[in-house]
């Protein structure tokens, strides 16, 4: 697990070692990568990544929940869905680095994770009606909507955020099996 900033410069030193580690993913595979090619891309010694990191997995694991931890403060008047798939489409080079590596499955439990056990709230800037629904119903929805992200990127975000956001709301008011 990764170790929660208190001071200022941990905060720009993790940050340091999450936008290295990010730009060394979009050019090699995640098992290519060392600690010490962190480090070198970060400028920063391994000293000072083992007081943020315990391992490699751990720059993963904050740099995708630091980038969900933003999205609440992103376009907050814009609507939710909308909201959604913009700010997803300018993370690209997280979801392109994720791919390269075959790490989406993991941004996928991070998702769950983050949701639903540390930030609820966030449910409702996605879509409002979220928390009147069970925690197996919120869930299915995260990772269908997540899931759906993922396509739309790996086709290259194919459509536009009004045509992507207007097929999840079809989606939404349709019955989910055609027979009733």
């Amino acid at each position: 697990m990764y170790k929660l900033c208190v001071t200022e410069k941990s905060a720009q030193n993790q940050a340091l070692l999450e936008e290295a580690f990010l730009r060394l993913a979009l050019r090699h595979n995640y098992d290519d990568i060392t600690i010490s090619d962190i480090c070198r891309e970060a400028g920063l010694s391994r000293k000072v990544y083992y007081r943020l990191f315990e391992n490699k997995n751990d720059v993963l694991y904050a740099l995708i929940d630091h980038t969900l931890g933003s999205f609440e403060a992103y376009e907050p008047e814009m609507e939710p869905l909308h909201r959604f798939f913009s700010y997803w489409k300018e993370q690209k080079p997280l979801l392109d680095a994720l791919d390269r590596s075959q790490c989406n499955a993991l941004l996928m439990d991070r998702v769950v994770r983050f949701v639903l056990n540390y930030n609820p709230s966030i449910l409702l800037v996605i879509y409002p009606d979220l928390l009147q629904w069970d925690r197996d119903t919120q869930m299915f929805f995260i990772a269908g909507l997540f899931c759906m992200m993922l396509d739309w990127h790996v086709r290259g975000f194919d459509s536009s955020v009004e045509e992507i956001s207007q097929s999840l709301l079809t989606l939404l008011s349709a019955p989910l099996h055609p027979y009733g």
